[in-house]
């Protein structure tokens, strides 16, 4: 279990890390979202700066699965949020992770969205994809410029954080759509995304 301090704020809610360790990991491992194994913090190291990668769990037949992690908070929007520019401006996740996985570089195994009840409340509901599959999908590279790209009809209009860095959000639910204004959702398209929750195959998603 993990201290107080390091998995609560002093008013009594999560901080994402404690949220993953103490929800989101328990959960997802026991309906074999996750792998099951020994788990390093990557915080801070130069896999999570270079490479964006969270936590690294490694199962017992020598497997290493590297996963992205983002938990939010009280509601499910039915979304990935990618950071598209830091608070400098510079770039983040989605351009390192996209020439990463067009270059074959290194990027985490798993993309995973965790919604959890505040404060300090259970798992609303969580979504992982394979980021390869999430990527190649959103992501449409210019053929004369690299550098250059648009992304699909899944994904909604940057929006500004407070802290002044700048996010995307891809619709994976019919929710995720209606909240973003997107054309299209991931499940709509057959981007194999597992939920946590089972969903009605009617509007579009599944589990």
């Amino acid at each position: 279990m993990l201290t107080k301090s390091f998995g609560m704020t002093s008013t009594g809610k999560w901080t994402p890390r404690g949220a993953f360790y103490e929800v989101v990991l328990p959960a997802l491992t026991a309906v074999g979202m996750l792998p099951r194994g020994s788990i390093v913090d990557a915080e801070g190291t130069s896999q999570d700066m270079r490479a964006g990668i969270d936590y690294i769990i490694s199962s017992a037949d020598g497997t290493q699965t590297t996963i992205a992690s983002r938990v939010q908070w009280m509601t499910d929007y039915g979304t990935f949020t990618l950071r598209y520019r830091t608070e400098k401006g510079m770039m983040s996740e989605l351009t390192k992770r996209t020439r990463s996985v067009l270059a074959g570089g290194s990027y985490p195994t798993l993309t995973l969205q965790a919604y959890v009840e505040q404060p300090g409340g259970p798992l609303i509901n969580a979504y992982v994809v394979r980021t390869e599959d999430l990527y190649r999908h959103i992501i449409r590279v210019a053929d004369d410029n690299p550098e250059h790209f648009t992304t699909c009809g899944c994904v909604g209009k940057t929006k500004w954080a407070p802290g002044g860095a700048e996010f995307m959000a891809v619709a994976i639910t019919e929710e995720g759509k209606t909240r973003e204004h997107t054309s299209s959702t991931l499940a709509a398209c057959g981007v194999p995304v597992r939920s946590f929750r089972p969903i009605n195959e009617g509007r579009g998603l599944w589990s």
